[in-house]
């Protein structure tokens, strides 16, 4: 097994290296003992954003002629207000990743003395509140969405039975594609189950399906007459029918997301493709307190 530092590439190699060298002698001990460490608990492009960070950071202070390490804090205040960018989540990511490289080398981390901390309270209160707050997907939200589609049309029909299949199975936005028409069967009481193949177990799992979301799956399979293989099908622009070919995952992930995105601009929601599971677990959770209550 390669060690982590293996999977950059040599461009943030380069930056760690420029990095090492602008740190005293101290620091730079410090900071490849703790760096290994640190890499094997975080992923692969959280490690690139820090460097980008590092980066940015120690340009600044080769034009401006500031302490790279430690950083001051009127210095950092101020590439972050007028050097970095206007966006407040990019701010926070950067003051993150700067008191990472801190943590590294063994100094006080910045914005930690009183001075610091008025600085801090002051952009808390001037930094623009740009940030869009996306709540995840819940059922209600789901509902509205497969009411304002025309099940006239089988796109859309296919998009609703996605939809409420991600939100009762639990399903990331590209895993619709490894669920096969031959799992599913329906109850005499108008529920269905639907068998997936869990890679984590190494076995199949049975999800219990709603009478609502067995409706939409029955009338999809009928309509567009899927009996064997992938329930969900490529639909092609130039012909009426769909591929029998399933597509990669990265293409219904962007279906979900181009789609939940066009109705929510019309239905005025806020909301992220992404966070369909988290619903669904956030709705369970609201159940049981109100069950819980009563």
């Amino acid at each position: 097994m390669e060690p982590p530092l293996a999977q950059l590439s040599p461009y943030y190699l380069g930056i760690v290296n420029r990095v090492c060298d602008a740190l005293a002698p101290s620091q730079a001990a410090q900071f490849d003992t703790a760096w290994p460490e640190l890499q094997q608990s975080i992923a692969l492009a959280s490690k690139r954003a820090l460097i980008s960070d590092w980066h940015l950071w120690l340009s600044n202070c080769e034009a401006t002629g500031a302490c790279f390490l430690p950083a001051d804090d009127i210095a950092a205040s101020h590439f972050m207000e007028s050097g970095l960018s206007e966006k407040t989540t990019t701010r926070k990511r950067f003051l993150f990743s700067l008191r990472q490289l801190h943590f590294l080398a063994g100094e006080p981390r910045p914005f930690s003395s009183a001075q610091g901390k008025a600085l801090r309270r002051r952009q808390n209160r001037t930094w623009p509140n740009n940030e869009v707050r996306r709540k995840s997907l819940r059922w209600r939200d789901i509902e509205r969405i497969v009411e304002s589609l025309d099940f006239a049309l089988l796109p859309e029909l296919q998009f609703a039975v996605m939809l409420t299949v991600c939100y009762e199975a639990l399903l990331r936005p590209h895993e619709i594609a490894f669920v096969q028409a031959d799992n599913f069967r329906s109850l005499p009481d108008g529920s269905g189950i639907l068998e997936l193949d869990d890679r984590k177990i190494a076995g199949r799992v049975a999800i219990s399906l709603s009478q609502p979301t067995t409706a939409l799956v029955q009338e999809w399979l009928r309509r567009s007459g899927i009996e064997r293989g992938p329930m969900f099908r490529l639909f092609s622009a130039w012909r009426t029918g769909f591929s029998e070919v399933p597509p990669n995952r990265d293409y219904w992930r962007k279906l979900l997301r181009d789609g939940c995105r066009r109705v929510s601009i019309e239905l005025h929601l806020t909301i992220a493709i992404g966070s369909i599971a988290r619903g669904a677990e956030d709705d369970c959770w609201r159940a049981l307190k109100t069950d819980h209550l009563c």
